[in-house]
């Protein structure tokens, strides 16, 4: 297979997960065994999702890691949630804002075929101000960056969510890196999972 053909696919399968995202998860909402006892407030939440659209992700990740996701773990009133954005999750004509998942709710398994916790630093005060951004994210209500626009602030996608945040607190998770798709239906240049992953400072807390 040639690679423009290669391109071509990987395309027409970003096309696919956004008309059909709702139709490709798994019904079992059992969640992955997350390991929250070793979990802390900032931790990166990453995860291998079963969606069209994650697939794609995947894909054009290559060798450079599983994970199609990301979000921040926070602590409220002693139970632990993730701060993340995502499209295709809620229910049908509600707005894609920002959202606020329960742990168990995050990795379970219609959403997460693997899951990975990843610490930044134990600075504890950097790690509040990356998730009071985050939080500040899903009160603000900011919508889904449909059009991936790392240079929009009005609206976010998950790994700009997430360097937001840590940039609030001082940290540059990305370090520049980002990922050109040439593919003829999304082309353009975006910062993945992987991107933020190759940050040599984070820290694997565990993988499940």
């Amino acid at each position: 297979m040639t690679r423009r053909c290669r391109l071509h696919i990987i395309g027409f399968m970003a096309l696919l997960a956004s008309l059909l995202a709702a139709c490709s998860s798994n019904a079992d909402t059992t969640p992955l065994d997350v390991p929250v006892h070793l979990l802390r407030n900032g931790d990166l939440a990453l995860r291998c999702g079963t969606s069209l659209e994650s697939h794609v992700v995947v894909g054009v990740n290559g060798e450079n890691g599983p994970y199609s996701h990301i979000g921040i773990v926070v602590q409220i009133d002693g139970q632990w949630y993730v701060a993340h954005a995502v499209p295709g999750e809620n229910e049908r004509g509600e707005p894609e804002y920002v959202k606020l998942d329960p742990i168990q709710v995050y990795y379970g398994r219609d959403r997460a075929k693997l899951g990975c916790i990843m610490r930044v630093t134990d600075d504890s005060t950097v790690c509040r101000q990356a998730t009071d951004y985050a939080q500040w994210a899903v009160g603000a209500k900011k919508v889904f960056d449909n059009n991936y626009d790392w240079e929009d602030s009005t609206e976010l996608y998950c790994t700009e969510m997430v360097q937001r945040a840590y940039r609030h607190a001082g940290i540059d998770l990305a370090e520049d890196r980002h990922t050109r798709v040439v593919a003829a239906l999304m082309p353009g240049t975006f910062v993945f999972p992987c991107d933020i992953v190759a940050n040599r400072s984070l820290r694997q807390i565990a993988t499940f």
